[in-house]
């Protein structure tokens, strides 16, 4: 009895610091969130802070690693995930991004957070855990090392594309961005362009029909 107190406590304390972080990053920006705030926030002294999480971009993959968990539940509502897994994907990133570049305290966030080595890990992480599933449901049979080399090669592009649009240097509309950005899958799978511009058109029309307010980044 009493270690189950004791698991329930900690589990609660997570929690409680996981969504004072978002609280903080959300209202703040991530530069200007340390961990004393989240601490007294979260209303726990840096010991047991740093017991759970040893540093902000260890609560940074608690928060990426749930928003796509998420995901995931919403957009199963309009698209089988059995049935077309890259249609599934794709409709996935751009609900994503548009959650992001929609909502500008989750943006700043975005922006802050590129940069960081975890971040750039977790993009590794779900490009490479997407195409693996791809290759297999579709039969694709190609060798796991061109798989990883595939996913790290969208990562790599997607990261810069988004880096070049934040700073000017690439001009291109939003909505052009996010178009090439969710088609960087299929093509490097050897699909048509016909047939992603297809795709895109889907993910435009599936989309309307999912309820995003029911998914938060942060808060």
């Amino acid at each position: 009895m009493v270690l189950i107190k004791r698991y329930k406590k900690g589990i609660e304390t997570r929690n409680n610091i996981i969504n004072a972080s978002k609280s903080l990053f959300y209202l703040q920006g991530y530069n200007n969130t340390t961990v004393q705030k989240i601490a007294d926030l979260a209303s726990v002294n840096l010991g047991l802070l740093s017991y759970y999480f040893k540093t902000k971009n260890n609560i940074i993959k608690i928060i990426f690693a749930d928003f796509f968990e998420n995901l995931d539940n919403i957009v199963c509502d309009v698209c089988n995930k059995e049935e077309d897994l890259i249609l599934f994907y794709m409709i996935k990133e751009r609900v994503a991004y548009d959650i992001i570049f929609n909502n500008p305290n989750n943006l700043r966030f975005f922006k802050e957070t590129i940069n960081e080595l975890v971040v750039v890990k977790i993009m590794e992480d779900y490009s490479l855990n997407n195409f693996i599933a791809i290759n297999k449901k579709n039969g694709y049979n190609i060798d796991i090392n061109l798989v990883k080399c595939y996913s790290l090669l969208e990562n790599g592009g997607s990261v810069n594309i988004i880096k070049k649009y934040f700073s000017d240097e690439l001009i291109i509309s939003y909505e052009d961005m996010v178009n090439v950005l969710i088609g960087c899958t299929p093509r490097l799978f050897g699909i048509d362009n016909d047939a992603i511009n297809k795709y895109v058109l889907r993910t435009k029309s599936l989309q309307k029909d999912i309820n995003t307010s029911r998914v938060k980044l942060l808060i």
